[in-house]
């Protein structure tokens, strides 16, 4: 060998040096590369490790509300140790082995950083899953406490709940009101009860209101209805205390009751407004003594009976029946002879009826009191209410052929022989003269000048 390099040129033995110290240089490195963990390995171990940690979270996040059980040590020992053996394995492999196994650890490393990325994503969405719940729980929690905040509290109303809420008020303020009327017509109300109690078949309240000018229609009624024998279940109500006692003297076994209208000073110098005022009051003090269990008929003064009507109305309230009507084709609900039986459903109905009136007279400007009648509204708001059957109310026609009214006058004579009259409204026709001069006509007039009855008509006349 060594005459070899002597025989080799200066340059030629350079080269063979350098060649040998490189090769010297590469064996060293490889063997420091396989005496110390790799970059490769480290990766893999922190790979795994961040792979344990996503797996913790997982398990984590699915069990909130439950606790999560530690690995056993037995386990975490069984892991180290394995990965003492991998790694003296690997010290073992052969430079070729081992160059293989660095490339496939690149793309290992690369698969796993890619899937540790996914895992991080997943980890990252279902952080944010749980925060949008935790935050959707607390903004329900929040609307939890504003809608009772809204129901203690009182703070900003919707529109909906402000209708509500004002008609709760109105219904609120009807009640005290009505609490008001009965108070104001307790004397009224007692009156009626007492008078309810003395009949023996029948607990019916004639009820009529008298004007000073339906004075004459009232004594020929009373005459006309004389011999029935339910004077002591009528009951009159009257305006002015000097009528009631001109009704007293002439009538003194009779009910008679003043009423004072609900009125200022300056309202009583207004005849329109009275008469409005007047037409309230007498619903308003209906429906207190419906709401008192008083049975009631009201009658109009200006009609003539030719018989007793009363067994009619048993008959009615018997069957079960809440309001008695006399409907004329082609006009309105003939409110000159009404049945109302106090049962819940004529009292609901009659409640609401009277809170229309009520309401459309609280409207009123004072033009509109100068030119409006309310008993227009009355008859409209009744017929309306009775067709609708509102609250239900069970309700029965009279015939019209015992029941009718002044256009009963007008018929031929052919025509009225086929009716059989009980109740005559003497109406259609103007003026109480005229209406006088027509019942005088058709002597349905019981009344002589002097005042007294006329007992010879009412015999002719009126069936017993």
């Amino acid at each position: 060998m060594f005459l070899t390099i002597r025989r080799m040129s200066f340059s030629r033995l350079a080269v063979l040096l350098i060649s040998m110290s490189l090769i010297l240089y590469l064996f060293y490195d490889f063997m420091s590369f396989q005496s110390k963990p790799t970059r490769g390995t480290n990766l893999l171990q922190k790979n795994q490790l961040l792979k344990m940690q996503a797996l913790r979270d997982r398990v984590h996040y699915s069990t909130s509300e439950t606790e999560v059980k530690e690995e056993p040590i037995g386990k975490k020992v069984k892991e180290t140790s394995s990965e003492k053996t991998d790694d003296k394995n690997n010290e073992e492999l052969t430079k070729h082995e081992a160059s293989k196994k660095v490339s496939g650890q690149k793309n290992e490393n690369r698969n796993d950083n890619v899937v540790i990325d996914e895992e991080r994503k997943e980890v990252e969405t279902d952080d944010e899953v749980d925060a949008s719940k935790s935050t959707e729980k607390q903004v329900g929690d929040n609307d939890t406490k504003t809608k009772s905040n809204h129901l203690t509290d009182g703070p900003v109303i919707e529109k909906s709940t402000k209708k509500k809420l004002n008609a709760y008020r109105k219904a609120m303020e009807y009640e005290e009101h009505l609490k008001d009327t009965n108070a104001s017509f307790i004397r009224i109300i007692n009156r009626a009860r007492y008078m309810s109690s003395l009949t023996q078949n029948s607990k019916i309240v004639l009820l009529s209101f008298v004007c000073k000018s339906c004075l004459p229609f009232l004594n020929s009624w009373l005459c006309n209805t004389k011999e029935f024998g339910i004077h002591k279940s009528v009951l009159l109500l009257v305006r002015e205390l000097k009528l009631r006692r001109t009704i007293l003297t002439a009538w003194p076994d009779l009910n008679v009751v003043a009423m004072q209208p609900n009125l200022s000073k300056k309202d009583y110098t207004d005849n329109r407004r009275i008469k409005n005022a007047c037409s309230l009051g007498r619903v308003q003090l209906i429906n207190a003594l419906l709401h008192a269990n008083v049975n009631l008929l009201l009658f109009d003064l200006k009609s003539v009976w030719l018989e007793n009507p009363m067994r009619y109305i048993q008959q009615s309230m018997n069957d079960g029946v809440d309001i008695l009507v006399n409907t004329v084709p082609r006009s309105h609900l003939n409110t000159g002879f009404l049945a109302l039986f106090a049962t819940e459903k004529t009292q609901l109905f009659w409640k609401e009826f009277y809170g229309k009136l009520r309401y459309t007279f609280s409207k009123w400007t004072e033009k509109d009191m100068q030119k409006l009648d309310l008993d227009e509204n009355y008859e409209d708001y009744l017929e309306e209410m009775v067709e609708d059957r509102y609250e239900a109310v069970a309700v029965r026609h009279l015939p019209i052929h015992s029941f009718t009214d002044g256009v009963w006058y007008y018929l031929s004579e052919e025509e009225r022989a086929k009716t059989r009259p009980v109740v005559i409204r003497n109406n259609y026709v103007e003026g109480n003269e005229e209406k006088i001069r027509r019942a005088k006509q058709w002597t349905h007039w019981f009344l002589q000048d002097n005042g007294t009855c006329n007992v010879d008509i009412v015999k002719k006349t009126v069936r017993l």
